[in-house]
């Protein structure tokens, strides 16, 4: 990605305090993180699954958005219906399927570690919300909900690696032609939240 898109990607998807908050990286937090292996162990086994009913649109409120709340409020205000089907644990296991991540290469695990970090008890939960709106509506709504709801940015470093800006968005939502995959990753990798370690 060049700068420019980069920066293009930034307007469309981030509120004007987080794309301050990116230019002036030095003022976060720094966090030390463990080792890949460590964060891997902490993701456990395989889920038990859930039943969430038919595939259709939806979104993940992604715990920082737990924290923060207003997911309601911020759907409302684009005219779109949503509903809570719950929260359940397994966010860790169903990410590495949703977002491809390779655990071997230092990156792509890193915003996990910084999220077990920031939310100990948490991390692993999400709430999964139906909406009542087409799937080529997702994309754009994804990015005016990453603007009206928290989002959480870090200086994060492990061990023998450089430091890297993190961020962590309060919301997921799935590519229009990805609803239906993506939905039967959540009902294999979810488990019931009552169920899910601390």
């Amino acid at each position: 990605m060049t700068s420019r898109e980069l920066r293009a990607w930034r307007r469309e998807n981030l509120s004007v305090r987080d794309r301050w908050l990116l230019r002036l990286p030095w003022l976060l937090p720094r966090l030390d993180v463990p080792p890949s292996a460590e964060v891997v162990r902490r993701l456990g086994g395989p889920g038990e699954g859930v039943e969430l009913g038919a595939p259709g649109p939806f979104v993940l409120l992604k715990p920082t958005g737990l924290a923060a709340g207003g997911l309601e409020a911020a759907l409302g205000a684009e005219g779109v219906v949503g509903w809570s089907l719950g929260r359940f644990g397994g966010h860790g296991r169903a990410s590495v399927r949703l977002y491809d991540l390779d655990l071997t290469e230092p990156g792509p695990w890193l915003w996990l570690a910084v999220l077990q970090a920031l939310e100990p008890e948490a991390w692993d939960r999400v709430e999964v919300w139906r909406l009542d709106c087409a799937p080529d509506r997702l994309p754009a709504l994804k990015r005016r909900l990453r603007k009206a709801l928290r989002s959480v940015h870090r200086r994060a470093a492990w061990p023998g690696g450089p430091t890297r800006v993190v961020s962590l968005h309060a919301v997921h939502a799935p590519d229009p032609d990805r609803v239906e995959q993506e939905w039967s990753i959540l009902e294999a990798c979810l488990c019931d939240e009552a169920l899910q370690r601390p």
